[in-house]
């Protein structure tokens, strides 16, 4: 079903009346002069603008207000690093795919926007809010949930080979595919630098032999600012607070290996800072990764999917967490080429265009602290391991000090807490 369209732009100088025009397409029961609109700016960013708008109406012999609300995203100049229509469409297909949806369906378009139900509850603000238990245990049970109720293949999305794209996987996007089409978007002397990096990432991490089978729908950009935490009242003990999770902001989806989405979740955990004491140890991951394989088994089998033959639980942790050890330097060189782009993008605003550029410069070195140890140059220089890679390397049973930091200041009481994003 076609997402209708409303053929009027969004005046952001004057949002409540470019609102007020829309409103019977956002409302179901809107009835003008039988309730109230609330429009509220929540992100003011360069690429984009998102407004919670509410409808609360009146009804006969009630003296209750009885809200609505649903979120406004206006796109803002041109995103070289977001493709909007195929951002729009994995929206669609998230809300549509399977009979427990992931995403609140798509209720209208207009030339610079969308629009869709708001989802109430608490956005994990701050990094301490992902470190309790029962957040990451709930992220790992919903990244499951997406990765096996999704379809892998959707033949809207299907590559188009041309040059530069030879031996790539042919579902996309993918992580391959995106990341070469933002090698495109630099000036030729940078790119012979940056294709030499890409042509090693691709042999080391075996992209020219991956398959459909191997591949998930991601989310692509799960940073604390994209999962929502649904609570449950007070009376619950701090154990049972979380009642879901969710994940919002679907511009980054993309086809992957389940590994990269896992090591670009565990990478998001240090902010835009890049704090890598932030960084979740190997027994935290190892947990995460229990928690996402035995839910990834819950849900095949709710499917009647039959888990790979005679594998253990054991063995597919084991498997995975390799594999993420592998991967834990692709999100670096991933996004450092995004922020490139965006620092670019951004020269009219100097100190905007700075921070990209110093954003990108640490991803950067994410991915060339990995490089070495791949390698073996650093063992060959004698050189000291960088902060990040011996934070990844640590072993360190943290997972009670994770307890104490448990939700008492989150007060998750949905749908009191509403998201900015």
């Amino acid at each position: 079903m076609e997402v209708p369209y409303f053929n009027k732009m969004f005046d952001e100088s004057a949002p409540n009346v470019s609102v007020g025009r829309m409103a019977s397409m956002l409302f179901t029961n809107w009835n003008l002069g039988h309730g109230s609109l609330d429009v509220v700016l929540l992100t003011d960013a360069s690429s984009k603008a998102l407004y919670r708008v509410e409808h609360r109406r009146y009804i006969a012999f009630d003296q209750t207000k009885h809200p609505e609300a649903v979120l406004i995203k206006v796109y803002r100049g041109t995103d070289r690093t977001v493709d909007r229509s195929k951002a729009l469409k994995f929206h669609r297909l998230l809300s549509t795919s399977s009979s427990s949806s992931l995403a609140p369906p798509p209720i209208l378009r207009f030339p610079n926007g969308h629009a869709y139900p708001f989802i109430h509850g608490q956005v994990c603000y701050s990094l301490s809010s992902l470190t309790p238990k029962m957040v990451w245990k709930a992220i790992a049970k919903e990244m499951a949930r997406w990765h096996t109720c999704l379809p892998v293949v959707d033949l809207e999305f299907v590559v188009e080979r041309g040059k530069g794209f030879e031996g790539l996987p042919d579902v996309g996007p993918n992580i391959w595919t995106r990341a070469r089409e933002w090698i495109e978007e630099h000036g030729e002397e940078r790119k012979v630098g940056l294709e030499v990096e890409f042509e090693y990432l691709l042999e080391r991490l075996g992209a020219r032999s991956l398959t459909t089978e191997q591949l998930v729908l991601g989310h692509g950009d799960l940073v604390p600012r994209n999962i929502i935490l649904q609570g449950r009242n007070k009376r619950h003990s701090a154990e049972e607070k979380i009642k879901a999770v969710k994940f919002i902001d679907y511009e980054h989806c993309i086809y992957c290996p389940p590994a990269f989405e896992l090591a670009n979740h565990f990478s998001s955990w240090v902010g835009y800072e890049c704090n890598y004491d932030q960084l979740p140890t190997k027994t935290i991951r190892k947990a995460f990764i229990e928690e996402y394989v035995s839910a990834c088994r819950k849900y095949s089998s709710r499917k009647g999917e039959e888990n790979e033959e005679n594998e253990s639980k054991e063995a597919a942790v084991s498997k995975l967490m390799d594999e993420v050890d592998r991967w834990r330097g692709f999100p670096g060189f991933y996004w450092g080429l995004c922020a490139l782009i965006q620092a670019t993008d951004a020269e009219s605003d100097p100190g905007m265009s700075r921070r990209y550029a110093e954003y990108s410069k640490l991803r950067f070195a994410e991915y060339y602290s990995w490089k070495e140890e791949e390698d073996g140059s650093r063992d060959k220089e004698s050189t000291e391991m960088s902060l990040r890679e011996r934070r990844w390397a640590t072993e360190d049973d943290i997972l009670d000090q994770a307890e104490a930091g448990k939700l008492e200041n989150l007060e998750l009481q949905c749908p009191n807490h509403d998201n900015p994003n």
